[in-house]
């Protein structure tokens, strides 16, 4: 993690050599202790900020939406599953409270941020019913708050969690999840979840 006052010198910098606005592309940036300190020197600098690879809504404050609000064109956040019983799934630990995503864009809606939330279906546990229950949920933020919702099916990279569970389990060889497919995440899923009918 990059030292807060490194950060400052870097964005002063950048200030100085005509940046208006800046594109963060940490991993999820908003895990960061100080995220609430790197807002402020944003805005001290008047800089404008993108974060396109999401924040986390369950570390996202009501305070950090506002510092946002105008600073940021679109609030990207990524959830994965909307169904509660996600949570309790075997590679859960990274996954968050359907709650707190509620609670993130409809501050951001409030403030009048245009929000995008990425989730994800098709995980080795999933059930019809909890792969249906996200989509019905992310239907329903649109409905109520306006998002954005970017669904995509469950990829198993190789060295994390989920690949290991996929490939031990028999729905992936030890040959996938090295080629970062969009298309295969998009559009067509790398496995069938043993409890999702074919198709």
């Amino acid at each position: 993690m990059v030292p807060l006052p490194v950060l400052e010198d870097w964005a002063l910098l950048a200030r100085h050599l005509g940046a208006r606005r800046l594109f963060v592309l940490d991993r999820t940036a908003n895990l960061r202790p100080d995220f609430a300190d790197v807002l402020r020197v944003f805005e001290r600098l008047d800089l404008k900020v993108e974060f396109p690879n999401g924040l986390r809504a369950d570390h996202l404050t009501d305070d950090a939406i506002a510092h946002l609000a105008g600073r940021i064109s679109l609030l990207a956040l990524s959830a994965d599953g909307l169904d509660a019983c996600d949570l309790d799934g075997p590679v859960g630990g990274g996954r968050q409270a359907p709650d707190a995503l509620e609670r993130a864009v409809a501050e951001a809606a409030r403030r009048g941020i245009p929000t995008r939330v990425r989730l994800a279906i098709g995980f080795p546990w999933e059930t019809p019913r909890q792969a249906l229950n996200t989509l019905d949920r992310a239907w329903r933020l649109y409905e109520t708050h306006g998002v954005t919702p970017e669904i995509a099916f469950a990829a198993p990279v190789r060295g994390t969690p989920l690949f290991d569970l996929c490939r031990d389990a028999g729905l992936v060889g030890p040959d996938a999840g090295a080629t970062g497919d969009g298309p295969l995440v998009q559009h067509r899923p790398a496995f069938r979840p043993p409890a999702m009918p074919a198709g």
